[in-house]
């Protein structure tokens, strides 16, 4: 089956990041502040366990890249009072959340990417997007 075989293959990080900030509130960042629009609803068949980890109604597009999306969530069940990062290619995703951000997903060979509510110093990491940011010198080729 593509999916699990796909999220086995995924490695997914999840890490508080020490150092570059403090815990941030869950839902700490302004793009929860917002109305949810079309544009920020999760792939219709994503992974499904991904998509069970997260508020439906609070997902927001942070950027997408190709066919490679990026979405911040509030996260539910076992995830309740966190704030996820979900990156997704075409509708196979990965996802890790956390209680304070930052936190980092790395995902299927890809860059390690950070949701972050503070602004990251240093050389190691280039915004991409408002609260994301991708590891710099591991970026992927345009």
């Amino acid at each position: 089956m593509k999916r699990s075989t796909v999220l086995a293959v995924a490695v997914v990080a999840l890490s508080l990041a020490a150092g570059l900030s403090g815990c941030a509130p869950v839902g700490g960042l302004d793009v929860f502040d917002r109305e949810q629009v079309a544009s920020d609803e999760l792939p219709a068949n994503g992974t499904e366990n991904v998509v069970a980890a997260v508020e439906q109604e609070s997902t927001r597009l942070l950027w997408q890249k190709g066919d490679t999306t990026f979405y911040a969530a509030k996260g539910t069940g076992d995830s309740e009072d966190s704030t996820c990062l979900m990156i997704f290619e075409g509708d196979v995703g990965a996802s890790g959340c956390s209680t304070g951000l930052p936190l980092m997903v790395r995902f299927n060979g890809m860059p390690n990417y950070m949701l972050s509510d503070t602004p990251v110093a240093g050389d190691d990491w280039t915004k991409v997007a408002d609260y994301l940011f991708v590891e710099s010198g591991r970026a992927e080729n345009d």
